[in-house]
């Protein structure tokens, strides 16, 4: 069964403003601990008290400023990492049926693409693709395999070290900072260091000015 401190970390964790403000001193623990009642109740299926959740957050905040917490390596990883936008991005979502018919197309359209990610899954077949090359993809496999078609989207792409395929939570805290501002994350996936968002082209600017912020005050936090 999980303590009282586990819950406390895992929804401090998945907030990055409220880890921020614990992080710097700039929390006010019973505030919080009030707020965060009701949800660290319903985890651990039963009534847990205000000053128990306070407890919890101050031994948490001592463990990071001490630098003990492993999300000081989220953030080194964060403060190396840099980002790419790709504009006119199109999301297909294919049946697996169409793979005989998208294999052949392969050689000819990634070479000539600005933008291209595949992900095959249980049920489907995910592509990201420029905009230009919808219609030659789908004249090719028939419109009959796709399962669900947007067009002019933004691909941001965060390039890292390679720490990022060993450091836990580098995903939970970029998904969170995107959910926690309104934005909507339409296709996400990882590619050796690369992270691709796919978000609406009206949420591109914002949401890469955000990233942005959150990448260079992780550098000023560890100095990079």
């Amino acid at each position: 069964m999980r303590s009282i401190a586990e819950v406390v970390e895992e929804l401090v964790i998945g907030d990055p403003v409220l880890r921020q403000c614990i992080a710097r001193g700039a929390a006010n623990y019973s505030r919080i601990a009030r707020q965060l009642r009701r949800q660290v109740s319903r985890e651990l299926g039963r009534e847990v008290s205000i000053d128990s959740i306070k407890m919890a957050l101050i031994r948490l905040a001592q463990r990071m400023k001490a630098g003990e917490h492993p999300g000081d390596d989220v953030l080194k990883v964060l403060a190396s990492s840099s980002i790419e936008v790709r504009t006119g991005v199109s999301i297909l979502s294919l049946r697996l049926d169409a793979l005989p018919r998208l294999y052949p197309l392969l050689p000819e359209i990634a070479p000539r693409a600005r933008f291209f990610a595949v992900m095959h899954s249980v049920l489907a077949v995910t592509l990201a693709v420029d905009d230009t090359l919808v219609d030659r993809i789908v004249g090719e496999i028939g419109g009959d395999q796709i399962l669900e078609m947007g067009r002019g989207y933004s691909a941001i792409v965060i390039v890292s070290p390679d720490d990022v395929m060993r450091v836990p939570g580098i995903i939970a805290y970029i998904s969170n900072l995107l959910a926690l501002n309104n934005i909507n994350i339409v296709h996400i996936e990882s590619c050796y260091t690369d992270t691709i968002l796919i978000v609406d082209r009206h949420d591109m600017e914002k949401a890469f000015n955000l990233l942005m912020r959150h990448i260079e005050k992780a550098r000023t936090l560890t100095g990079g």
